[in-house]
């Protein structure tokens, strides 16, 4: 990533372009929420070119806030949103938790990586079956309610479904720094995160990651 800052700094000549790509190359390394260790060196290594373009370090200082995790292990669930059942049932969040871990799949039927995600949580779900020290729930994205029930009743999913509130669906992603999907929640029985981002159905670990959710 240094390297490419100063390859721009000595190919292009108008500074405009050169502030654009540092911009951009700057908030995508930003992305992959690096350390704060990579960050001091990183920024100690572009010092040349953004000493010149101070604009552009306060847009990539921006960036890492935006990408910075806004909720950590241990923390509670920031916000209580309302869910809807495939009966039209209401609830909110709060009234699944408390009993068991609990295990949740954010996804949508338009979301493609969701979709191929439902063969591994099946897998799981079906190797917990009878224990009742876990609860698996799938809260769906879809602003086309037809679309999800229509994608239920083809899949028939073992285990609780439910779609966001749009409103109060869409406070929690925000509060919880969620901005893609699929997304997986683990929950403890003291109702709070033991990952805010916890691992794939796919993950050859996930059995691993659910037992010692348990198990603790």
């Amino acid at each position: 990533m240094i390297g490419q800052f100063d390859a721009i700094d000595k190919t292009l000549t108008n500074e405009g372009n050169k502030k654009d790509l540092w911009s951009t190359l700057g908030s995508m390394f930003m992305m992959y929420k690096p350390t704060d260790e990579d960050v001091e060196a990183f920024f100690a290594g572009v010092e040349p070119q953004l000493s010149r373009a101070p604009l552009v370090k306060e847009k990539i200082l921006k960036a890492r806030n935006q990408y910075m995790d806004k909720i950590k292990p241990g923390d509670a669930i920031p916000t209580d949103p309302k869910l809807i059942s495939p009966d039209g049932k209401e609830c909110h969040l709060s009234d699944l938790l408390g009993k068991t871990v609990v295990y949740i799949d954010i996804w949508a039927t338009w979301c493609r990586p969701c979709v191929r995600e439902i063969p591994f949580m099946e897998k799981v779900v079906e190797e917990f079956k009878g224990n009742d020290q876990i609860t698996f729930i799938s809260i769906s994205r879809d602003d086309n309610k037809e679309a999800w029930l229509k994608k239920l009743d083809k899949d028939q999913p073992d285990w609780a479904q439910y779609i966001f509130d749009k409103k109060t669906g869409d406070e929690f992603m925000n509060a919880m720094g969620i901005s893609g999907i699929p997304r997986f929640l683990l929950i403890g029985k003291d109702c709070k995160l033991i990952y805010p981002d916890a691992a794939r159905p796919s993950d050859e670990n996930i059995k691993d990651i659910l037992n010692s959710a348990i198990n603790k």
